[in-house]
């Protein structure tokens, strides 16, 4: 058996003897030379607080530090294997757009999707309210939903009701699909 110092601080196992790892992983400590590495199963990099720390993305190849890796709770270090840029570059490409369109269809896809809607739901109670009487009182003719965007003046889609205040329910801009998204967009950048 190979002499190992586990260390309960960082969550490493630390092979000081063979000066190289035991097998060939992704991770690596930068700047203690000769001593080397590896994960053990079950421990998260998050506990590792080091930020000298370095894995190597499988999709390009590259050592990059682990700020530039998402979480991935199902993996032993709790990282993704590809880089964040990596990901971006495969969810633009046409693969990419195509696979999260079958995700999006698939059973898990749906599910993972209606969680996503309940935990907006959750955090955001008042939206809901005020979304239900809206549609509420659309339904019984209470409120007529226009036609005609009242930003750039389109009509073909559908027309979105925007609440810049939710405790107002029925005091809305309608605008199109495109220029709510614009506008949310402008709002955003403003924070």
């Amino acid at each position: 058996m190979f002499p190992l110092d586990f260390s309960p601080i960082c969550g490493i196992v630390v092979n000081e003897r063979l000066q190289q790892p035991r097998s060939q992983h992704n991770l690596r400590k930068v700047g203690y030379p000769g001593i080397h590495a590896e994960a053990v199963p079950g421990a998260r990099l998050s506990v590792i607080g080091s930020t000298n720390m370095e894995k190597r993305c499988t999709k390009c190849g590259k050592m990059k530090n682990l700020a530039e890796f998402g979480k991935d709770t199902s993996r032993r270090d709790g990282l993704r294997n590809w880089c964040r840029e990596c990901i971006r570059c495969y969810a633009a490409s046409q693969a990419g757009r195509a696979a999260f369109r079958r995700f999006q269809a698939s059973d898990a896809g749906k599910a993972m999707h209606c969680r996503a809607n309940k935990r907006h739901r959750d955090k955001n109670p008042k939206q809901g309210v005020c979304h239900h009487a809206l549609s509420g009182a659309i339904a019984a003719g209470k409120v007529i939903r226009p036609t005609v965007c009242s930003a750039c003046g389109q009509s073909n889609g559908v027309i979105h009701g925007h609440h810049a205040d939710y405790n107002s329910p029925y005091d809305v801009v309608w605008l199109c699909a495109l220029c709510h998204k614009h506008l949310h967009i402008a709002k955003r950048s403003e924070r």
